[in-house]
């Protein structure tokens, strides 16, 4: 700094005659070098005046005359010079330093309003960084006028400031999205709703967010027509390619997959989705953060007792209800009474269909080699872990082949540690129910294994019973028909065997066995001829 310019500025913050500024210079120029006696204000003309360099480059002298205000004066400079923000901001200081400043924003334009009598109204003032149609639109509710004096005056801006709309603004906020401002604006005439939605909607901002918005903007005073915006209208067809209706989808926040479910339904579309529905689904979720793809198909408010509000059950189509009020119960810490109660509930809804009354605890999903899904383990309520198992092996043999051992053993390691499972053994049982004479009663419990042959274990069962042959034989072929998990290599339990048979090298040529009902004779010719024996001359 000019040690002149800083006494200056030290005698003019302090009010003091120009003395004291002489007698400050003087003993500061015997320590520093004074190159001027006079500070910059001091000039017929001009009250600041510096020279203006970007580094090396000479820009030229920036000057401030009398009755000028330097926000004026530091805009026109940089805006002829093409100077950023930054320089802006350093030149606005260093004058600031010397000068009073008023205001940091320029004065874009400005000139007297009077009316038809050519009275006057007041000055329009237009600042940078105000779009010049709210301005006029300010202007012209605060003194009153008609739309067509604010036209008027618009003209005139905009015919020596840049424009970029003709409509004013009646709402607006920033908010900030991803560390960034942005604005929200409704402009006059505007469905505010709509206009909201489509100020945020490349920001497929949250439901809530955008409720927030719309809050705020009834608290200003803005009054909204319609309460939702319109997202999408899309012409739906049937099977049949023919036209059902137009399916128009709102900002209310429900889901896409649910407002075309009701819509198809309404329609009698029995297909879902439709080919027209995934391409509305598609669309939807372009401009939508969808939670899910599949629709709701039964919601309840639940209670219990004393009439406290649990909250919304929902169950989505394809899901097993049982698993829906499971997980509804288990995240509220309730007990299986409950369940049961609301269970009941919905399996008597006739728009339900229960399959089953176990939930699943613990789902895991099982790959192949190459990354392919091959399906997923699942582990009902008070099941074992190894049933599980083994039920997915047995019921998914369509050309897959697994290690069933290492699967086991993964699931031991894996899911045994979960609450809520069974790992009490590692051999699965493969059938576990009572059986019924032919008069329905009750003759007892039959309990499968998977290693065991189904003929041989029913055997035992009926020997222990006292059940005659045809009894036996009755629930054998019971057993075994229809039934994924039952693997039946014969339908006759062994009375001999299976017994290996060795040679007199000790090496085992084949196993023997005897089938109830089947001659000795008969099984040791037939294992014989399988066997190759007779060419060995045995």
């Amino acid at each position: 700094v000019e040690p002149v310019d800083a006494a200056q500025i030290f005698v003019t913050k302090h009010r003091l005659p120009d003395g004291y500024r002489n007698a400050i210079l003087s003993g500061a120029c015997e320590v520093a070098v004074c190159s001027r006696l006079e500070p910059l204000h001091i000039d017929s003309d001009a009250v600041y005046r510096k020279s203006i360099n970007i580094g090396d480059t000479f820009l030229g002298d920036f000057v401030i005359l009398k009755g000028e205000e330097p926000a004026d004066s530091v805009y026109r400079f940089c805006l002829d010079h093409n100077l950023d923000k930054d320089v802006r901001s350093m030149i606005m200081n260093d004058a600031c330093q010397y000068l009073s400043c008023e205001r940091e924003e320029a004065i874009l334009w400005n000139t007297i309003v009077r009316d038809e009598q050519n009275q006057y109204i007041g000055e329009f003032i237009l600042f940078e960084g105000i779009e010049p149609v709210d301005a006029a639109h300010a202007f012209s509710a605060h003194h009153k006028l008609s739309v067509g004096y604010r036209n008027a005056i618009l003209a005139e801006a905009c015919a020596v400031t840049d424009c970029s709309r003709i409509k004013p603004a009646i709402w607006e906020k920033s908010i900030s999205i991803d560390g960034s401002l942005h604005t929200v604006l409704v402009l006059e005439d505007d469905d505010p709703a709509q206009a909201i939605f489509d100020s945020v909607k490349q920001f497929r901002l949250p439901w809530s967010e955008r409720v927030k918005l719309i809050d705020n903007a009834k608290r200003d005073g803005i009054v909204f027509p319609t309460e939702h915006a319109k997202i999408l209208s899309r012409a739906m067809v049937n099977d049949g390619k023919n036209l059902v209706s137009q399916l128009i989808l709102f900002d209310d926040g429900r889901e896409p997959v649910d407002v075309l479910h009701r819509f198809l339904l309404e329609n009698d579309v029995t297909e879902f989705p439709s080919q027209s529905g995934k391409s509305f689904l598609q669309e939807a979720c372009s401009l939508l953060q969808c939670k899910r793809q599949l629709p709701v198909v039964w919601k309840r408010d639940i209670f219990a007792p004393g009439k406290i509000s649990l909250g919304n059950l929902e169950i989505l189509m394809g899901e097993e209800p049982v698993d829906a009020v499971d997980a509804f119960i288990q995240s509220r810490g309730l007990g299986g009474e409950i369940r049961s109660n609301i269970l009941k509930m919905v399996c008597d809804d006739a728009n339900t269909t229960c399959q089953r009354l176990r939930p699943v605890v613990f789902r895991k999903q099982i790959n192949d080699g190459a990354g392919g899904t091959l399906g997923s383990v699942e582990v009902y309520e008070n099941e074992e872990v190894v049933d599980a198992v083994v039920r997915f092996i047995r019921t998914s043999r369509g050309g897959i082949t697994l290690d069933e051992i290492q699967l086991k053993n993964h699931f031991f390691q894996v899911a045994c540690s979960f609450p809520r499972l069974k790992c009490t053994r590692n051999v699965a049982v493969v059938f576990d129910s009572p059986i019924l004479d032919e008069n329905g009663e009750n003759i007892g419990q039959l309990q499968i294994k998977e290693n065991d042959e189904p003929a041989d274990a029913v055997s035992l069962w009926s020997k222990d019973r006292g059940l005659d042959k045809g009894t036996m034989f009755r629930v054998i072929h019971a057993v075994c028909e229809k039934n994924e998990m039952v693997v039946c290599n014969r339908r006759s339990p062994l009375v001999f065997g299976p017994q290996s048979i060795s040679g007199p090298d000790g090496e085992v040529v084949g196993i023997l066995q005897v089938e109830l009902g089947q001659e000795p004779i008969d099984a040791i010719y037939a294992f014989f001829a399988m066997n190759d024996l007779f060419e060995k001359k045995w």
